[in-house]
């Protein structure tokens, strides 16, 4: 399980720079780049799931969720950034205490 954590850890860290290297290089609005980075965290959740490591897992769903929502929703992208990060640190910390 802790190997998973730290894939997934070290996966967000480098999947979200690279990201935001190539939406600067394009000059992409900053709703889309967040958009990406939490389709790209969500797809990394879902591969580092197991069926022994399922709370890593539950934040997937939220993660595409809030991708989905800050492209319908342009400008309310760094308030859905931000509560998801909150939702994220909590929802796998409630799952695993189960």
């Amino acid at each position: 399980m802790n190997r998973r954590i730290a894939v997934l850890g070290l996966g967000m860290a480098g999947v979200t720079l690279w990201n935001r290297l190539v939406g600067a290089s394009f000059d992409a609005r900053a709703a889309h780049v967040i958009a990406t980075d939490l389709a790209l965290i969500g797809a990394l959740a879902l591969g580092v799931t197991t069926r022994e490591a399922r709370s890593i897992g539950v934040v997937a769903p939220l993660q595409f969720a809030c991708a989905l929502a800050c492209v319908l929703l342009p400008g309310a992208a760094s308030h859905v950034f931000t509560l998801d990060g909150l939702a994220t640190a909590a929802l796998p910390a409630w799952k695993w205490e189960r």
